[in-house]
């Protein structure tokens, strides 16, 4: 069975054409086939541009799995397509497993999730009615 991680694959490829964008996605896409990576069954989903004109891909693969390669078969895939930046999103069977992996011409940059608590600021403290009706929690 092994340890099971859900994952997206994100695409901001900086195109301003939506033609070029898809150019890009079928090259990236013969190449994680010829990985032997999208073998999973999974979605794209092609996002409109933002403010920025960028067009984006999303992969969401549907279910969660064991995929003990992905560092070096998406870092094969980079360098096979120089220029494209992508990222891994991961979220495993732990509940604090949650990390960040980009790529880009074979380089690899990877993060975990950083979650940090606000320092205790007294002034912030609040009678609990006041808290709920804040936060719309019930009675």
């Amino acid at each position: 069975m092994g340890y099971n991680t859900t994952y997206m694959l994100t695409f901001p490829t900086r195109t301003p054409r939506k033609e070029d964008t898809r150019e890009v996605l079928a090259a990236v896409v013969e190449r994680l086939h010829d990985a032997v990576v999208l073998t999973a069954p999974g979605y794209w989903f092609l996002s409109e541009p933002e403010e920025s004109g960028v067009y984006g891909s999303d992969y969401y693969f549907e279910e969660d799995m064991p995929w003990y390669d992905w560092l070096d078969d998406l870092a094969e895939v980079s360098r096979q397509i120089p220029g494209v930046l992508f990222s891994l999103e991961g979220h495993g069977d732990s509940w604090d497993d949650l990390w960040k992996a980009y790529f880009l011409s074979g380089l690899v940059q990877y993060e975990k999730l950083q979650v940090e608590f606000a320092a205790l600021q007294p002034e912030k403290m609040k009678p609990v009615m006041q808290l709920r009706e804040e936060w719309g929690m019930d009675n």
